[in-house]
């Protein structure tokens, strides 16, 4: 069975199916598309679906993350910041932060002030000693005590992001909020604007992204066509189901730069094209070099968290290694893995099985989209790895034609 015959039979109605829809592209750094392939439908509604394509807008979550890089990146390259700038220059919220360390016989939070202030560089590392709310205990702990609910996207990003951090900054590795106060601090460093506005002009329009937005409210023709979020229920039936986030006929509040933004696979590609190419288009070649460059002087805590039964699959977008950094924008591998990347290739995930690569080596770059939650979900992950050995085959073997055949 070659790629697209089994990629066919993995979106197709039937016990054995994976996802009602999925896309999967990947082109070299010339822009060239080496594979592009839509499948499935948009929904397990009848009424609600549409066929999927590379031009259907999705919900790409933790994806923004890498273009929230980009932007603050920009703001160093501007001059407005430095990587070791103390962020609590512009985000006095974040400087308030205590380190949660335990809790006291009376139940009431055990706090104290963290010793090294959070700097640009925690933020986008992911080193800040912030986490997310539903993957730490102590901070589910911490909001019950408070009486808050458990991250509410409904809050603005001052409100919701203000947990106590969970370990000094710059000493340990958590997939986190840093990114949506990356986010807040391009706002702050260029007028209060919207996340989203600045985005419009400094990388939309560069890379002529034009189904992208943080605000479908805002954005018609890409909230008619916005695929449904599906479920796989606890006996593997695909369901329609509310989505995970704000919904798209919501008001958003924010511009969240660690998950907000919608948008087609075929756009989101030009992204990851323009940073494989060093094209000069987003950022200068000096700093997109910095993105590929390992950026923890202690991956310790980032490789415990790879390995975690739960958590790890999905950091690892899984891919079986044991070999990780991180630069900035995603993991960096640190060793080749045979079939799949090369050493040196930067990489990062959505919740709703969305993953990407950039795979400089190589020279190719790609994705895989989908719209299924649980996150990490195996199947999904088992199909994108799987597309991601075709891509690595064709191109390390020079072979032509279609996929897998």
């Amino acid at each position: 069975m070659n790629w697209s015959q089994r990629f066919q039979s993995a979106t197709a109605p039937g016990p054995n199916q994976v996802t009602p829809g999925a896309v999967v592209m990947a082109a070299d750094s010339a822009g060239n598309i080496i594979h592009s392939e839509a499948r499935g439908m948009t929904s397990v509604e009848p009424e609600r679906a549409r066929p999927m394509t590379v031009d259907t807008p999705l919900w790409i979550a933790s994806c923004t993350k890498l273009l929230t890089t980009i932007a603050t990146l920009q703001m160093v390259e501007q001059g407005k910041i430095g990587l070791d700038t103390e962020v609590s220059r512009h985000l006095l919220e974040v400087g308030a932060l205590d380190i949660l360390t335990g809790f006291g016989s009376d139940n009431q939070p055990l706090l104290r002030k963290p010793t090294t202030p959070i700097t640009v560089h925690h933020l986008l590392t992911q080193q800040s000693g912030m986490t997310y709310d539903f993957l730490n205990p102590n901070l589910r702990r911490w909001r019950e005590i408070h009486g808050e609910e458990m991250l509410d996207w409904e809050w603005p990003v001052r409100e919701r992001c203000v947990t106590p951090l969970v370990y000094e900054p710059g000493e340990g590795w958590a997939y986190s909020v840093s990114m949506d106060w990356a986010g807040k601090l391009v706002e702050r460093l260029n007028g209060d604007c919207r996340l989203g506005d600045y985005m419009q002009k400094h990388i939309f329009e560069p890379l002529g992204m034009t189904m992208v937005t943080f605000r479908p409210l805002e954005h018609d023709r890409l909230r008619e066509q916005l695929a449904d979020t599906t479920a796989r229920s606890g006996t593997g039936e695909l369901v329609s189901t509310q989505p995970y986030f704000r919904g798209p006929n919501r008001d958003p509040g924010d511009d969240l730069g660690g998950g907000g933004l919608y948008c087609t696979p075929a756009d989101y590609l030009k992204v990851l094209v323009s940073l494989l190419a060093n094209d000069e288009k987003l950022l200068g070649r000096a700093t997109v070099e910095q993105m590929f460059t390992p950026q923890l002087k202690d991956a310790r805590a980032l490789l415990s968290v790879t390995q975690d039964p739960e958590l790890g699959p999905m950091v690892r977008a899984g891919v079986p290694s044991k070999d990780w950094q991180y630069g900035y924008g995603g993991t960096l591998h640190t060793a080749d893995v045979p079939g799949i990347c090369h050493r040196g290739t930067l990489s990062w995930q959505g919740l709703p099985n969305c993953y990407w690569w950039i795979d400089r080596t190589s020279a190719t770059c790609g994705l895989y989209m989908s719209q299924l939650m649980p996150a990490g979900d195996p199947q999904s992950m088992d199909l994108a790895i799987d597309f991601r050995r075709e891509i690595f085959a064709r191109v390390n073997t020079g072979t032509n034609g279609v996929l897998g055949g």
